[in-house]
């Protein structure tokens, strides 16, 4: 009988445990009885290889303690992160209760949604922030009552809740009033104006600049001419020092100076400055920073030079009255932002004479913060008795008629006019708080959170 083929070497397979782990005793593997062949290991990827056979097992150990870390890390991370959402659903937000926590987690954005609105409408009182206050609140004191209605009615066999039934009480009861109470108090008092004024005292004053407007439609009005405008600080001196050349700090009653070139654009007339639908011709006296009174009525002496139709004027108007418009600003604005923020105004004049211009001082803080002169104005006129500009023969014009402004501050004493809302961002803040503490002291007690005993 022929012996038996042998059957084929099968080397015996390693076991591995459940976890994915060799045992110890299995992880260093018997070489071959060929001692050519190399040993066989199962190593995790990217390990370093085995050291020489002398320090195998030792390496096999370490090998089997970072498997294990690795396993531990793990496990103790999943166990954390089941803790944690366990504590979330069941004590922070729990799954049976009534109202349920997707309701009362909902509820929450819109009220913090709102807030964030009523916000920006306390900042920036518009009609459109109003509108979208509106919109916005309306729907939600509609649909949140309704949603809520129910959400409890498909969650009756879960447990009431008092604390979470507090949470939803106060966002459907704060959304409805805090909508009412900006569209009724807070938005019309952040739209309101209003003026407080003080007082106190400055030691110098910077000299205002000065417009002279002719109306171009009204005939009997003067003409102003180009050229020849003439300034005096002090008293008229023609052989006065240029103020320019002199210390500021000296100004006072006894100093006098020229200042005849402050006069703007070459002491030329503007052909054109229109206001309120009206064209005016006008001259501008352009005060500088370093032209100040240090001490009261200290005088500035302007003269401006025109012309006059007397013929003219009394066929188209029946009187022979020459006049000026004048204005006085504060040179911080400029002429045509004086006008259109209403901190100057026009003056009619007579022109033909002495004008006493005597000025005081009424500083203007609007809400933005701003700040400037509003000058309150005392006029009082000594007219000429002759006419020797008429232009309407060469027999009655003898040479320009001129205007003089004396200009002064007569005192110091300085009113501080600041412009307000009616309610500032802290102050609706303040009543916001003090209206949602009344809001809670409601929903504690409907929400029978005040009766838990």
């Amino acid at each position: 009988m022929s012996p038996q083929p042998s059957s084929p070497l099968v080397e015996p397979q390693t076991p591995v445990l459940e976890t994915g782990e060799i045992p110890d005793q299995q992880l260093h593997t018997e070489p071959s009885r060929n001692s050519s062949e190399s040993t066989t290991q199962h190593l995790p990827p990217n390990s370093p290889r085995p050291n020489p056979p002398s320090t195998q097992r030792s390496w096999d150990r370490f090998q089997l303690a970072t498997v294990n870390s690795f396993r531990h890390q793990k496990e103790a991370l999943r166990r954390r992160h089941s803790d944690f959402r366990d504590y979330v659903h069941f004590s922070i937000l729990p799954r049976d209760s009534r109202p349920n926590a997707t309701t009362v987690f909902s509820f929450l954005c819109v009220l913090i949604s709102f807030a964030v609105l009523l916000c920006m409408g306390a900042r920036f009182p518009r009609e459109s922030m109003l509108t979208v206050i509106l919109v916005f609140g309306a729907t939600c004191s509609v649909v949140l009552p309704i949603r809520y209605f129910l959400s409890n009615r498909a969650n009756r066999r879960h447990v009431y809740r008092p604390n979470l039934g507090n949470t939803i009480t106060i966002v459907i009861l704060t959304i409805p009033t805090f909508t009412l109470l900006y569209a009724k108090l807070w938005y019309p008092q952040r739209r309101t104006e209003i003026l407080t004024s003080s007082t106190d005292s400055v030691t110098s004053v910077r000299f205002p600049s000065v417009a002279v407007f002719q109306r171009s439609d009204w005939s009997s009005q003067a003409i102003l001419r180009s050229g020849g405008s003439k300034c005096f600080l002090g008293w008229h001196n023609e052989a006065a020092p240029a103020c320019a050349s002199l210390d500021p700090k000296t100004f006072g009653n006894s100093t006098q100076c020229t200042c005849k070139e402050l006069w703007y654009n070459n002491d030329s007339v503007f052909q054109e400055f229109i206001w309120q639908n009206t064209s005016y011709r006008y001259v501008v006296f352009d005060s500088p920073k370093w032209l100040i009174s240090t001490n009261p009525t200290y005088l500035l002496l302007l003269q401006t030079f025109f012309d006059y139709n007397a013929t003219k004027a009394l066929l188209d108007s029946s009187t022979v009255n020459p006049t000026l418009h004048l204005a006085i600003y504060d040179p911080t604005l400029g002429l045509q932002r004086a006008f259109e923020t209403g901190y100057t105004r026009m003056n009619l004049i007579n022109a033909n004479g002495i004008v006493a211009v005597n000025i005081g001082l009424r500083l203007r803080q609007g809400l933005d913060g701003v700040s400037a002169y509003d000058f309150t104005l005392g006029l009082s006129s000594s007219p000429a008795r002759d006419l020797v500009c008429d232009v309407s023969s060469a027999s009655t014009y003898q040479y320009p008629c001129h205007l003089s402004l004396f200009v002064q501050v007569p005192n110091f004493d300085r009113t501080i006019v600041r412009t307000r809302a009616g309610m500032g961002w802290s102050d609706v803040a303040a009543s916001a708080g003090a209206y949602f503490s009344f809001v809670q002291f409601v929903s504690w007690i409907l929400s029978a959170q005040a009766f838990i005993p």
